[in-house]
Order: C-alpha cells, then sequence, then structure tokens
C-alpha cells in the first residue's frame, strides 16, 4: 500500500492504513507492505514512493493498494500518469472502494466478479 500526507500526519494515517488492510484481507492478498510518505508534497521529495516505483519496477508487486489517486499527486493529470506508469510495471493499482462503488478495476477485467464477490454486502 502506498499513503501519502502532507502536511504530517501524526497518527500516520492510522485509519487509512487499517482500512486499506482490511481491504486486503477481504481480497485476499494478505498482511500490506507499507510505503509512507509522511508529511511529503506531491511537488517534493517522496522516498518511499521512489522505493515502491524501483521495487515494482523490477516486478516485486502485482497490487498496489492506495486510497485514491490522490497519493500520488492532487492533479488529475499527474496522478493519472503516475498510476499508468505503475501499471505498466504489470501491477494493477487498486482503490480503496467506498461503499457504493467498485474498486478501480476496468469492466472486462476477469477478475472485477471475484473482487466483487469479495466485497461486502
Amino acid at each position: 500500500m502506498y499513503l501519502r500526507c502532507y502536511p504530517y500526519d501524526r497518527w500516520q494515517m492510522s485509519s487509512h492504513q487499517e482500512e486499506l488492510r482490511d481491504y486486503a484481507r477481504r481480497l485476499g492478498l494478505g498482511e500490506p507492505a507499507v510505503y509512507l510518505d509522511n508529511g511529503a508534497s506531491s511537488l517534493g521529495p517522496r522516498p518511499a514512493f521512489e522505493r515502491l516505483l524501483r521495487h515494482t519496477a523490477g516486478g516485486g508487486y502485482q497490487v498496489l493498494l492506495v486510497p485514491g489517486p490522490f497519493v500520488f499527486s492532487l492533479h488529475d493529470n499527474e496522478a493519472r500518469a503516475l498510476t499508468e506508469a505503475i501499471r505498466s510495471f504489470g501491477c494493477r493499482v487498486l482503490e480503496l472502494p467506498s461503499p457504493t462503488r467498485l474498486p478501480a478495476l476496468p469492466a472486462n477485467d476477469p477478475d472485477r466478479a471475484a473482487v466483487r464477490a469479495r466485497l461486502p454486502a
């Protein structure tokens, strides 16, 4: 999972971490590694994100959980570009679903039905 908060969050985004851990369990993914850029602006250095990119580019991860694309950037175009860069490494980027929507998977993704089946009713 990747989380970023600016300004610094002294609770280290504990609610987002717990929600993403629960989501990972519901999907049968196990305990996720946590990459946390606490206090890092999307415009400045993000050491955890850089480590995540290197590991993902090397095939280290197949799924990345995020609360939403805003963790990559507050600018929609940049957030989309970074999401696509991660996907180009063969890694799925799954957003934490709201109670009213499915996670971000293409409609033709064969795993969509499996993900839907694991979500609470």
